[in-house]
């Protein structure tokens, strides 16, 4: 789920650089305590920002358009809020700093009147409108989509919360990152399924939902989008709003931990997320060196039997306090796509410990951790491969495909440089079956461990969709 620009559509209108009056070359308005009174801009050039929003000055949406740019102008608690949202006093705002400074300070049923008041505007949209405005270009210069009654209540609901901001000590709401990444894929889920009842989006525009809300579905998108809100239980809907709305980051949260990828995998897949009996049978911070802060292997992914998963890929690994534990973060590094979907691990050796998927179009569950039946297992001789050997590792709990456990074998030693020619010291074939609670295979993998980096690279997989190959094309080491 994206956070799409509906304060575009309609506060930004009211409030970007063309509001404020001291854009195109106009005399600002500065206030200090020492000097309450303030000078009400002449008429002349109110009418002629209120026309630059779009609304005739003589209607009623243009006569109210006017009363609150006037008060945006000369309220000094409008102005604290618009200085605050770009940075410096006297600057004009971003739209993403005026989204901040205003959906930080809505109460969770201002946020519900909100998403309401914009289900009501896109109701009213044309396909083509929609499509401009969600598309990236934003509501054309020159018109507005706001009638005199969702202006009214638009800017009540602002004003509301500039009040709050500029009078009220209390804290600020707030949620976990996990409870909102929890909340944001509930609702994806209940917004794709909509969507997939509807007989004017086809199956194939499914596989790409981001992209509808940017074609000319955008609207149909955008209706299920605000719906899904609207029709969640608590305590989803708090949340979500609040993560739409609300949220200190950029986007929602699973964009958020997609575009703060180290920050997110150093953190949560740090060693003391791990459950304490298995971290204590690790070797200890320090202990193992592994000569490098970050290892970065990007390639391409081939399916001749599947070409459209054929993908530029890209695996990050961090390493953690020299432990020979590292932290992963795998991703589609397409050059001209956004990052939606990613792969976070806790791994040791061969073994994953914790692991997360995260992105658009999934369900988004708490953390799978290596079992606590197994805790007795947990060591560096049978979590390190050794060559020619066979061995087992118990899958991370619970999972999603119903994978107990990894049967693999190992084979004999070669030079790193042979599956790229950058890497160094030894590396050795790791060939696993997954294998299901029944006991049946569910994929194949075959890995190269590399020794000198305590990590190991993705050589192939055999699943239900055929033989996909992973070509590297590039190994950056961070020391």
């Amino acid at each position: 789920m994206k956070k799409i620009s509906f304060f575009v559509a309609g506060i930004c209108l009211l409030l970007s650089n063309q509001a404020a009056l001291g854009a195109d070359g106009a005399p600002s308005y500065t206030f200090t305590p020492a000097a309450p009174q303030v000078v009400t801009p002449p008429e002349a050039m109110l009418d002629d920002q209120v026309r630059k929003l779009g609304f005739e000055p003589n209607s009623d949406a243009g006569k109210l358009a006017k009363k609150w740019v006037v008060q945006i102008a000369t309220d000094p608690d409008w102005k604290s809020v618009m200085a605050h949202a770009s940075g410096r006093p006297g600057d004009n705002s971003s739209n993403d700093g005026v989204m901040s400074g205003f959906g930080a300070n809505l109460s969770a049923q201002e946020r519900e009147a909100l998403l309401r008041l914009f289900l009501g505007v896109v109701s009213g949209l044309k396909p083509e409108q929609c499509e401009r405005m969600f598309g990236g270009e934003g509501p054309p210069v020159g018109s507005n989509i706001l009638s005199s009654r969702q202006l009214y209540a638009l800017m009540t609901l602002l004003n509301s919360a500039v009040k709050r901001s500029a009078h009220s000590d209390a804290p600020k709401e707030s949620y976990s990152i996990a409870r909102a990444l929890d909340a944001d894929s509930a609702l994806e889920m209940h917004m794709e399924a909509m969507l997939r009842k509807n007989k004017e989006i086809s199956a194939s525009e499914m596989e790409d939902v981001p992209a509808i809300l940017k074609g000319r579905h955008a609207c149909i998108a955008a209706s299920a989008m605000l719906r899904s809100f609207l029709e969640a239980t608590e305590p989803t809907r708090t949340v979500a709003t609040w993560d739409f709305l609300s949220s200190p980051w950029h986007g929602t949260a699973s964009q958020h931990v997609l575009q703060t990828a180290e920050h997110y995998a150093n953190s949560e897949f740090d060693l003391n997320k791990l459950p304490a009996q298995l971290a204590s049978r690790l070797p200890a911070p320090g202990s193992r060196p592994l000569g490098f802060r970050s290892v970065v292997v990007e390639g391409d992914w081939e399916n001749r039997s599947r070409p459209e998963f054929d993908a530029r890929y890209r695996k990050t690994y961090w390493n953690l306090h020299n432990s020979g534990a590292v932290a992963t973060f795998l991703s589609r590094a397409d050059a001209d796509k956004e990052i939606v979907w990613g792969f976070f691990q806790t791994e040791f050796g061969f073994v994953g410990l914790r692991v997360q998927e995260v992105g658009t179009g999934i369900r988004i569950l708490p953390p799978e951790v290596f079992p606590a039946s197994q805790f007795s297992m947990a060591s560096e001789s049978n979590f390190v491969p050794k060559p020619n050997s066979s061995f087992h590792i118990p899958a991370t709990q619970p999972s999603m495909e119903d994978v107990r456990d990894y049967q693999c074998e190992t084979y004999g030693k070669y030079p790193a440089s042979k599956v790229f020619p950058d890497l160094k010291g030894d590396a050795m074939d790791v060939s696993c079956q997954a294998v299901s609670g029944t006991g049946s295979t569910k994929h194949q993998i075959r890995e190269a461990y590399l020794v000198d980096y305590s990590i190991s690279v993705r050589l192939f997989e055999i699943d239900k969709d055929g033989l996909t190959m992973s070509r590297i094309r590039s190994v950056t080491v961070t020391q």
